[in-house]
């Protein structure tokens, strides 16, 4: 389902979905810390505008959930959808 959520590029089916996943998992340590640094890293799909982005970033945070914070956040910086929430394209080398 993840995967026609990012082709239709539907951010009401995409937090449907994380919702429904939330609910139904086998691990919900793992749905709640990625929801825990969703919130850190606060980032909406109001701006990005990508619900495949962002479903990306949720698989992102829930693969490091458990895992070492320092290797989450040198992905996190890579992420399409934080550049796309950082404006990352406006970016120029006079002025980040």
């Amino acid at each position: 389902m993840a995967q026609s959520i990012r082709r239709a590029n539907n951010g009401q089916q995409a937090r449907a979905w994380w919702l429904l996943r939330m609910l139904d998992t086998p691990q919900p340590l793992h749905e709640k810390l990625a929801l825990f640094w969703h919130n850190h890293f606060a980032t909406s799909n109001a701006k990005v505008n990508n619900a495949g982005f962002m479903i990306g970033q949720y698989e992102l945070m829930r693969k490091h959930a458990l895992g070492n914070f320092r290797t989450m956040l040198q992905e996190m910086t890579k992420d399409p959808a934080m550049l796309v929430w950082l404006d990352n394209a406006l970016s120029k080398k006079a002025m980040p």
